[in-house]
């Protein structure tokens, strides 16, 4: 099993452990050589996340473990106290093969989502997905299992629509909490809208509970709007960018510096515009109560065949909000 104190492990102490609870795995006596070596290659780019998110090391340690187990592991009873099926690590390979693109959402654009309703002429075929697979770090403490374990990462794999490969055609999502992982497929049809192929019944993973299910959509919601909002608002992205090369932790055989990047950060220009905002409509007329206008998108079909979607975002407004008082 993942230990629960991962992130104050180092990984030769956690390769040294899993040796010794599953002896199996260590057979040669060359599991945490290979496993080091495996450890420093997923490592060679790492990012610097912002103060709102979760450890990238942990992402990458859970991950990585889970890995090895399910590589080494014959039992499948003991494949099992790992978390990572087949799925998950052909996505989560995939994402490391492709430079591990983050994308990292302000929570106040976050929040701006869960108050802003997709549009309903939006079709899947619609969407342009910003990478071919990429990850979203949300915000800390924002979203929980039903078993109370906080959301950390989300995996995106989209759907290539035109393949006629089946296993090419799914939308899949691996939702990575404290300990333990889900795992989200649909298949969607070209023509269906957002909560269509949210809803898409035969999506629904094996072994997991309607309550688990319910949470499963809410965060495929979430990556809907957040690419959502990416297209609406491409300026307010920021680019990915190298900060720097350092010596890695484990070094690897060709003996390259490790790369310390700087994620996607989403939602900067929003807080500015809000933070205008509120302060031009403080002290303006009042309403009967405070409540949240909810924020939606407009969009337009424009060029050839009508085949291009212009996207605006109309963001959610609070109505009426209380003015703050300085008490003595």
């Amino acid at each position: 099993m993942i230990p629960t104190d991962i992130d104050d492990i180092g990984v030769e102490k956690l390769l040294r452990q899993m040796a010794a609870v599953h002896p199996e795995l260590d057979s040669d006596h060359q599991l945490v050589s290979r496993g080091l070596a495996a450890y420093a290659t997923l490592t060679k780019r790492t990012y610097r996340m912002p103060p709102w998110c979760y450890s990238f090391s942990r992402l990458i340690k859970h991950c990585f473990l889970d890995m090895m187990m399910f590589i080494f592991l014959k039992d499948k009873q003991l494949r099992a106290e790992g978390r990572m099926s087949s799925h998950m690590m052909k996505v989560f390979t995939y994402w490391v093969t492709n430079c591990q693109p983050m994308l990292v959402p302000r929570p106040e654009i976050i929040e701006a989502l869960t108050l802003t309703d997709p549009p309903e002429d939006m079709l899947y075929k619609d969407f342009r997905w910003p990478y071919p697979v990429f990850a979203i770090a949300l915000p800390q403490g924002m979203f929980k299992t039903p078993a109370g374990e906080s959301v950390r990462y989300l995996l995106v794999q989209p759907s290539d629509e035109t393949s006629e490969d089946p296993e090419r055609r799914k939308l899949e999502i691996i939702v990575i909490a404290d300990m333990v992982c889900f795992y989200r497929w649909i298949v969607p049809d070209g023509e269906d809208n957002i909560k269509a192929a949210i809803d898409w019944s035969d999506g629904r993973t094996v072994d997991v509970t309607d309550t688990e299910e319910d949470m499963l959509k809410r965060l495929m919601r979430i990556v809907f709007s957040v690419v959502l909002y990416i297209m609406a608002c491409p300026e307010d992205m920021t680019a990915q960018s190298m900060e720097k090369r350092i010596k890695p932790k484990y070094p690897t055989q060709s003996g390259k510096k490790a790369e310390l990047w700087l994620p996607h950060i989403i939602g900067e220009k929003y807080m500015k515009m809000r933070s205008e905002r509120e302060r031009a409509e403080k002290g303006t007329h009042a309403s009967p109560r405070t409540h949240w206008r909810r924020g939606h998108y407009r969009t337009q079909r424009h060029g050839e065949g009508r085949k291009e979607v212009k996207i605006t975002f109309i963001k959610p407004v609070l109505v009426n909000k209380p003015k703050e008082t300085n008490e003595a």
